[in-house]
């Protein structure tokens, strides 16, 4: 036996959110668009992502010898640049539309390093080991 039940929804809002067409996403109706309140966020500037990015590194290697320490700038330079290349180099198409990278990807390679501990990293080539690891997944 069937027991139909009758559901009243109120007071429902959506939250959507979307990319920037191309590589395989289409344009939205400006018609469908103007039914929404629509805000747009920028990327941050590459200086403030050399301080986000900079400022968690440091952070977690305090406890660290000098010499890992001192790896900070050199590691989040090389990570942005290999961001900006990665961006730019393999763009989404439309039969590669897999290629969507973000600072998401970014955030992984430092989710990464900062589950190193002191005592398993004292030397500056097991940290570069590591970024290397974690920038090609």
């Amino acid at each position: 036996m069937c027991v139909c039940v009758c559901v009243c929804v109120q007071d429902l809002d959506y939250v959507a959110a979307m990319g920037k067409p191309g590589g395989g996403r289409n344009d939205v109706d400006p018609r469908f668009i103007s039914l929404f309140s629509v805000f747009n966020m920028t990327l941050p500037s590459e200086a403030s992502l050399y301080h986000i990015y900079q400022s968690i590194l440091a952070g977690h290697l305090q406890p660290f010898t000098d010499s890992i320490r001192a790896t900070v700038a050199v590691l989040t330079q090389m990570t942005l640049e290999l961001y900006k290349t990665v961006v730019r180099d393999l763009p989404p198409t439309p039969s590669k539309f897999h290629y969507l990278f973000n600072l998401r990807d970014l955030s992984r390679i430092y989710c990464g390093l900062c589950l190193t501990t002191p005592d398993n990293f004292v030397k500056v080539p097991t940290q570069l080991r590591l970024h290397i690891v974690h920038s090609e997944h």
